[in-house]
């Protein structure tokens, strides 16, 4: 828990680092809440199958879009990259957010392979270890956020 308000508190701190254990377990709350707040959409109503826009779910991906971005990045600094790193993926994330719609699936299905290869490649360096000394973007995070 720790980890994931740190990373809520780092909501637009681009600029240092964060270790494996801080991400992945902010990634971790981040998927309990989202899955909450579908489960929320389903009990109360406020999925619209027709158009696929739900109010809780909303409010979650957009609430929680910039401190994940910034926990992100700073998960790239940790292993020596770049942030802009994170662009393609962000493209990749729209796709999947389209995709979703159920009249747009029809005209972007033929991008669903590269889709799972970027986000395979999201995965592979996001779980990539991260440099032990200090690098361009500072310090290493100390392990227990």
């Amino acid at each position: 828990m720790r980890c994931f308000i740190k990373a809520l508190r780092d909501y637009a701190n681009f600029g240092s680092r964060s270790g494996l254990r801080e991400y992945w377990l902010f990634v971790a709350g981040w998927a309990v809440i989202g899955a909450f707040s579908v489960w929320l959409d389903r009990i109360t109503g406020s999925y619209n199958f027709r158009t696929g826009i739900a109010v809780f779910e909303s409010f979650w991906l957009f609430g929680f879009i910039l401190p994940w971005m910034a926990a992100s990045v700073r998960r790239l600094h940790d292993g020596g990259f770049s942030g802009w790193w994170l662009t393609p993926f962000l493209l990749v994330l729209l796709h999947v957010y389209i995709a979703a719609m159920p009249r747009a699936w029809p005209h972007v299905a033929f991008l669903w392979p590269l889709t799972a290869l970027g986000l395979a490649g999201y995965l592979v360096i996001m779980a990539w270890p991260g440099d032990r000394g200090e690098n361009r973007f500072g310090r290493p995070e100390q392990p227990w956020c």
